[in-house]
C-alpha cells in the first residue's frame, strides 16, 4: 500500500479496513494526546511520531501512513516547510496541520505547501480534528 492510496474493503458501503497516521509534534506530551485521540476511533492507528520535520521525511518513506499531522513550529525543519518535501515525497496523503497560530497568511502557505487542512490547537481541538479527518478521509474516498 503506498502513502497516497487509502485501503478500503471491496464493497462500497463497508468503511475503511484502517487507516494509519504520522504524528509529527516536537512536545512529546501532544503527541501522546493525538495518539490516544486518533487510537480510540476503531479502524484508525498511529504508525508512526516524529519530533521534527526532517525525522517525518524519514519515516513518511519508511512507514508511508494515509494522513499525516503536522506541528507548525518545530526544529530543524518546521511544519510549513515539511509538508513542501512531504507533498512530494508522499503524493496524495492527506497532511493536517494543528498549530496554535492560525492566520490567513498561514492558510495561503500551507495550502501552497501542500497542507490540506489547519486545526487549532485549543479547547476544542479534539472535536475538530477528528472531525476535519473523517472530512478529508470521505473527500478522499
Amino acid at each position: 500500500m503506498t502513502g497516497s492510496a487509502l485501503q478500503y474493503a471491496p464493497d462500497p458501503i463497508s468503511k475503511p479496513l484502517s487507516i494509519r497516521f504520522l504524528i509529527v509534534d516536537d512536545n512529546r506530551y501532544i503527541r501522546y494526546s493525538l495518539r490516544s485521540m486518533i487510537e480510540a476511533v476503531s479502524g484508525w492507528k498511529v504508525c508512526g511520531e516524529a519530533g521534527d520535520g526532517a525525522e517525518a521525511l524519514l519515516k513518511v518513506g519508511e512507514l508511508q501512513p494515509d494522513l499525516v499531522i503536522l506541528d507548525l513550529q518545530m526544529p530543524t525543519m518546521n511544519g510549513l516547510e515539511a509538508a513542501k518535501h512531504l507533498s512530494r515525497l508522499a503524493r496524495g496523503t492527506p497532511i493536517i496541520m494543528c498549530t496554535m497560530f492560525n492566520t490567513p497568511q498561514l492558510q495561503q502557505d500551507a495550502a501552497q505547501a501542500g497542507i490540506r487542512a489547519i486545526v487549532d490547537k485549543g479547547a476544542n481541538l479534539q472535536s475538530h480534528l477528528l472531525a476535519t479527518i473523517r472530512n478529508l478521509l470521505a473527500e478522499d474516498r
